[in-house]
């Protein structure tokens, strides 16, 4: 992604096609984050969803997730394999090597997870860029999915 340079920046990107999208309905995405990067509010049937943003720069070397020593929501989520969550929460991962995004589920992350997940600190594998069975999606193919996602 040539115009993204950190997590932050892909951020700021997904929420502001999020934004556009949600013009005119019932889903309302907060601004404030404790728990994950992006949490929305489908207002009408009072369902939540979240999404974990991640972005691979090669100087990181790592995709870390979580905090060290095996803690933190995030794994605690991955570890607890909790309903609500498999089905409500998605992670969009994207790397400085290409202009592709990735859509996964908690299933697909875990299968990634460098070392199983530990007491120790825990890394989303590089290889979940190269593997044919996460799809490549561009940006317009992104928020068709996540609109998919949000209205099943």
């Amino acid at each position: 992604m040539k115009e993204i340079e950190s997590e932050k920046d892909l951020e700021i990107r997904i929420r502001n096609n999020l934004k556009d999208l949600f013009s005119d309905t019932d889903f309302i995405l907060f601004e404030n984050k404790d728990v994950v990067d992006i949490v929305i509010l489908n207002d009408k049937t009072q369902k939540l969803f979240f999404i974990e943003v991640k972005f691979f720069k090669k100087s990181h070397l790592r995709l870390g997730t979580g905090s060290e020593n095996g803690k933190g929501f995030q794994i605690e989520i991955l570890k607890g394999k909790f309903a609500y969550f498999e089905s409500n929460l998605r992670w969009i991962l994207a790397t400085e090597d290409d202009d592709y995004y990735r859509f996964c589920t908690n299933k697909q992350i875990r299968e990634y997870i460098c070392n199983g997940l530990g007491e120790k600190y825990n890394s989303i594998s590089k290889k979940l860029f190269e593997s044919d069975k996460i799809s490549k999606l561009t940006e317009e193919e992104l928020i068709k999915e996540i609109n998919r996602w949000l209205n099943q």
